[in-house]
């Protein structure tokens, strides 16, 4: 049966191929990114686009009247902001760190679950830097742990709501590092990293999945070990 599918980020490298994926599977796609502006051709293969900020919560209602989530079979959040900053930075790059990749993650899905059908389902794209946090990332790490929390609230939320949930964790996607991250990560895991096709036909298997579970269904793709960072020269 052809769903709809909601992609949250869809114009990334991730969400871009998250987008061509279920197209591909035949869903109805619908893809959300920041201003018109920044949308770039065939960013969201096969989708159609609505704008979405998730750092200005007064815009929320549009964006969520557009979409229409009463109609929707899926949602996958692949929303996310990355900088190099440390922990201890300026307040206003803080703010919109912790702000895009935990607090308007978890706010905007809470809103979202309230109006999904039963039967529905939610698959999270998680940050591993969330549970074994990284001395180069800790602005990051420290917003990452944040969302794991959101994301136990929400999977309670969903299975409340006869709603399925996955998240699925990931370390980083292949397009995403240069040839130094590549090499670390090559070196420690003795295999290249995921592509975002490939993670994205997870993401796919792991919505299927997570409708026949009872509960939550989490899915580490890959798992770099407790203290770990894989894209370190030394890590711990």
């Amino acid at each position: 049966m052809r769903r709809t599918v909601l992609v949250l980020g869809g114009t990334g490298v991730l969400g871009a191929a998250l987008c061509a994926r279920f197209s591909d599977l035949g869903d109805e796609v619908i893809a959300t990114a920041r201003a018109r502006s920044r949308w770039r051709a065939g960013s969201a293969p096969g989708a159609a686009l609505v704008p979405l900020d998730v750092t200005d919560e007064d815009a929320w209602p549009a964006a969520l009247r557009a979409v229409g989530p009463e109609r929707l079979g899926l949602v996958v959040d692949a929303i996310g902001a990355y900088t190099p900053a440390p922990l201890h930075t300026d307040k206003s790059e803080a703010e919109r760190v912790l702000w895009v990749n935990s607090l308007a993650r978890g706010r905007l899905l809470d809103l979202m679950v309230a109006r999904l059908p039963p039967g529905s389902g939610v698959v999270r794209v998680d940050s591993s830097l969330g549970d074994f946090p990284s001395r180069t990332g800790a602005l990051v790490s420290a917003a990452k742990a944040a969302d794991r929390v959101m994301s136990f609230a929400l999977a309670d939320t969903c299975r409340r709501r006869g709603v399925s949930f996955g998240s699925l964790v990931l370390t980083a996607v292949g397009e995403s590092l240069d040839a130094r991250q590549r090499a670390l990560f090559v070196r420690r895991f003795g295999y290249e990293p995921p592509c975002a096709a490939d993670v994205a036909e997870a993401v796919s298997g792991l919505a299927a999945l997570s409708r026949i579970a009872p509960g939550s269904t989490r899915l580490w793709f890959p798992w770099h070990g407790i203290g770990g960072d894989p894209l370190e020269e030394d890590p711990c």
